[in-house]
């Protein structure tokens, strides 16, 4: 029998847009009153290759049944591996409700889909290089995204520790605990790193079923080339600003050139502000808080006529507010974004107002085993005030470690929402989409 390959491709869409990016869970940082994340990962700003710390923390606190069984990443001196294999099965349904009325003898169209299928989302593998106590580099290689041909399928950097506690270059003291620069093509500092890519927060869902793209252009395995400046003081907040090429969109500039290659290439091209403030533990551990904001501002992005924007507003401009609360065993965390002119990775277009919103609130059961319960919230609009997509999910689901460096994580997800109908964009029909996934995630 003879596959389809439209369906095919659509099932495929549908399972990527579900599968969950390679990021630390932000609430272990959160936890331990951490305002940025160098006690497991490389990175200060989280997620990709750990440390001999986040080797630990996987083995001795992280899993339900730990054993004694010494394990390192390390392949040589100085030199580090890691890896994060993710599969995932899922049950996928989309339900519209139509109310359009349509001329006599004109059938509506087919307004239920359905797809399920087991998919290898990501196998990326991680190398690292301590070239000095304070030079570190790192290089990441996914052979799965390489085979659809992508840039994205690598990313590296190297980074400078030039306030460090080794006092290499300068001497981490009172005020400044940790001073950085990093080099390369990396993902920016921006809100919160939640590992799941499918939050409205961060790169959403694809455009299923005429629903429509709902979520931000943070897509998995985004990456931008720039230079990253990043410090902790006071050892309570965490401060960062990118300089960037300016990746989250597409298009021609007004020489006729692909994005990225600027007129000016003097100008930047887009930049990227963080700050969190940490109370770090309090009370013996048992309670913990943050707040921050982050801002994202591309400088020079605009295409003559795209949703009819006045000059003074074709930039992308987003805003986040950020924080959360940890209290015995729940932690919580929150994140609203706001923006305009924002692009959509997936279907290729721009959005003239966009608000989005993500809440979720974790509760260990016991150790090793967490239960997780998440709303999110997505909207955008056109110039004019009206709204072309509103979206909310609710998602009930566990994390379960069941030994060190295996996870499994059971979830079942409710959409709903409205779009504009394809036969006439004046008029909404409501979603439903139901979705049920297991996904499996191996790493060290």
């Amino acid at each position: 029998m003879k596959r389809n390959p439209i369906l095919s491709s659509a099932i495929v869409l549908i399972l990527l847009s579900f599968s969950s990016r390679a990021f630390a869970l932000p609430r272990f940082a959160l936890r331990g009153g951490d305002a940025d994340c160098r006690g497991c990962h490389l990175d200060p700003t989280g997620g990709r290759i750990r440390t001999e710390g986040g080797d630990k923390f996987a083995m001795n606190r992280l899993a339900m049944w730990p054993t004694k069984t010494d394990f390192s990443g390390n392949i040589g001196q100085g030199i580090r591996i890691g890896v994060d294999m993710r599969s995932q099965f899922l049950y996928f349904s989309d339900h519209v409700t139509s109310t359009l009325s349509l001329p006599s003898g004109t059938l509506h169209r087919d307004t239920t889909t359905k797809a399920s299928g087991g998919l290898e989302m990501a196998l990326p593998i991680y190398f690292s290089a301590q070239l000095s106590e304070a030079v570190q580099a790192y290089i990441k290689i996914d052979p799965i995204v390489a085979a659809g041909v992508t840039s994205n399928s690598w990313e590296g950097y190297g980074i400078v520790h030039f306030v460090h506690s080794s006092g290499e270059f300068l001497e981490s003291g009172d005020v400044v605990g940790d001073a950085y620069v990093k080099i390369g093509a990396f993902y920016p500092a921006f809100g919160i790193r939640f590992d799941d890519h499918s939050i409205y927060t961060r790169g959403g869902n694809a455009n299923l079923s005429g629903f429509g793209p709902a979520g931000l252009f943070w897509q998995p395995d985004y990456k931008d080339e720039g230079v990253e400046f990043g410090a902790e003081l006071f050892d309570h907040a965490f401060v960062t600003a990118d300089i960037l090429n300016g990746n989250e969109g597409s298009g021609f500039g007004s020489s006729g050139q692909m994005q990225i290659f600027k007129d000016n290439p003097l100008e930047p091209y887009a930049f990227s502000l963080r700050g969190v403030v940490n109370t770090g533990p309090l009370l013996e551990r048992l309670v913990s808080a943050e707040i921050g904001g982050s801002l994202y501002y591309h400088t020079i992005e605009n295409i003559t006529g795209a949703s009819g924007l006045p000059d003074s507003m074709a930039h992308t401009m987003l805003g986040a507010i950020h924080g959360g609360l940890h209290v015995g065993i729940v932690s919580i965390l929150a994140e609203v974004d706001f923006g305009h002119y924002i692009y959509h990775v997936i279907s290729g277009g721009y959005s003239d107002t966009v608000h989005a919103l993500a809440i979720e609130t974790s509760v260990d059961l016991t150790k090793g085993l967490t239960g997780i319960l998440r709303f999110d919230n997505y909207r955008d609009g056109n110039a004019n005030g009206t709204e072309t997509n509103i979206k909310s999910r609710i998602t009930v689901g566990l994390q379960w470690f069941p030994v060190r460096f295996l996870e499994f994580r059971p979830e079942f997800r409710v959409a709903r929402g409205t779009a504009p109908a394809p036969e006439d964009p004046h008029q909404s029909e409501d979603h439903t989409e139901t979705t049920a996934l297991i996904q499996t995630h191996i790493f060290f």
